[in-house]
């Protein structure tokens, strides 16, 4: 069928990342890092260690965290197809079906800030376990909801309850800088990010064909079961990232561990950890906009139906996923991270004017085409940034701000940038959205002696 045929390339693009981020060359014989060197104390024998004080360790993570990542977010994309059936199912008006979108976030909001700080305390691993789990029993939740004709407003409590739990992502960015060290991190954090935009390819698709083969109830199960699967999977197979405090299971001398918390407070950058939040939500004003609003103009302007855009949104999720893959880290070894940061910011902040400036058809691939350059420069180099920049007792704490912080720009941006659309149009609007990408790379610049130094 044709919607098999869809999954096939993604299933193949799926391959691919798990084979590059396994690659040999990312392993290596490195000096070991604080941390390191007490993992290694704690997995290989004395009689491995040189004198040098060396020994084989990894540099990147374990590939299985980037196909968790991968299902975590599988089950989220594959419900986009079945909003209009929701709507349906509960016989809502056009007025309420923004409250199915809106009370997942809703719940987020305190799990973005809430569970990383937990994993700053009791570790990252078990941490992603009970945030996946969460999440995929509340997906069960919901559709047990559904099969059992329970209330519109049961089912808007069962998605507040299942955003309570969804703070693995910004976890997981915090396990991949702990395991990794300041060459491999860049590469990895690309590497998560493609291992998203897969499932925002593979996810819609793989949701229609199974509501076109079974029932609304079981894609919503299925998308929390793979949730469930998971936490399953991290449990059993990934390896808990190593900890400063401990070594070989003997816990450091509290006076020893009070002397570096000292230390990491009199050296934290608290200046480029702040102007890189406030530039990441600059990034996600403008970034929240144009996923609102970009098939809204498409639409009104030329006339453009769902079987038009949805290929055109295919494919940039698609060359996403080729920058985030093949092109990021050779751009980082040239530009430097903060450089290409910036780059991505310009490009968005291109991409977002050429659409407010675009009279014909012709002008809209050669927006998205910027915008598709620019979202994988710049995603990857924020959590790369804020995680050098932070000790690993902190870096969990320092991630959930910037993406709570991230989360108010992305609820705001709709509404505030929605009503002007109304008013001014939508050249206007567009043009005034570029100015917060703008905005953001000239604070990079502004910063840039103090984010090169991190």
């Amino acid at each position: 069928s044709n919607g098999t045929l869809a999954v096939l390339p993604c299933a193949a693009g799926a391959a691919l990342l798990w084979r590059r981020a396994c690659r040999p060359k990312g392993f290596k014989k490195v000096p070991r890092l604080r941390g390191q060197r007490l993992f290694a104390a704690a997995t290989t024998s004395s009689d491995v260690v040189g004198e040098e004080g060396e020994t084989a360790v990894r540099v990147l993570p374990q590939k299985s965290i980037f196909m968790v990542v991968f299902l975590h977010l599988l089950g989220f994309t594959m419900g986009g197809p079945i909003l209009p059936a929701l709507r349906d199912h509960f016989g809502l008006e056009a007025t309420k079906t923004g409250l199915i979108t809106s009370a997942f976030p809703l719940g987020m909001f305190a799990a973005v800030f809430i569970f990383p700080y937990l994993s700053d305390v009791i570790g990252r691993k078990p941490v992603l376990v009970v945030s996946y789990l969460g999440v995929g029993t509340g997906l069960a939740l919901q559709a047990a909801a559904i099969h059992l004709g329970m209330s519109f407003g049961t089912f808007l409590a069962l998605r507040v309850f299942t955003g309570a739990f969804a703070g693995a992502t910004t976890v997981v960015k915090a396990y991949i800088a702990d395991m990794s060290n300041r060459e491999s991190l860049p590469r990895c954090m690309a590497y998560r990010e493609a291992a998203g935009t897969l499932s925002y390819i593979v996810g819609p698709t793989l949701g229609g064909l199974l509501f076109s083969l079974t029932c609304l109830p079981f894609v919503v199960l299925f998308s929390g079961l793979t949730s469930i699967f998971a936490a399953c999977w991290t449990a059993v197979f990934l390896r808990a990232p190593p900890s400063p405090h401990t070594a070989a299971g003997t816990r450091i001398p509290a006076a020893t561990a009070e002397e570096e918390l000292a230390a990491d407070k009199s050296s934290f950058p608290w200046i480029a950890v702040a102007a890189t939040i406030g530039v990441h939500f600059l990034y996600n004003f403008g970034q929240a906009f144009f996923d609102g609003f970009f098939a809204v103009l498409c639409a009104e302007r030329f006339g453009w139906q769902p079987a038009v855009l949805g290929p055109m949104l295919t494919a940039v999720a698609c060359l996403v996923f080729f920058n985030s893959t093949f092109l990021y880290s050779k751009v980082v070894r040239s530009l430097g991270l903060v450089r290409t940061a910036n780059l991505g910011l310009l490009l968005v902040t291109a991409g977002l004017a050429c659409l407010g400036a675009s009279t014909n058809a012709f002008m809209v691939p050669v927006s998205v085409l910027f915008y598709a350059f620019g979202v994988p420069y710049f995603t990857p180099s924020i959590p790369t940034l804020l995680a050098q920049s932070s000790p690993s007792s902190r870096r969990g704490l320092v991630l959930g701000v910037d993406s709570a912080v991230s989360t108010i720009a992305r609820i705001i941006s709709p509404v505030v940038m929605g009503l002007l659309y109304h008013r001014w149009g939508p050249a206007s609007t567009f043009r005034c959205a570029s100015i917060f990408p703008l905005a953001g790379a000239g604070l990079m610049v502004f910063q840039h002696a103090r984010l090169s130094q991190v």
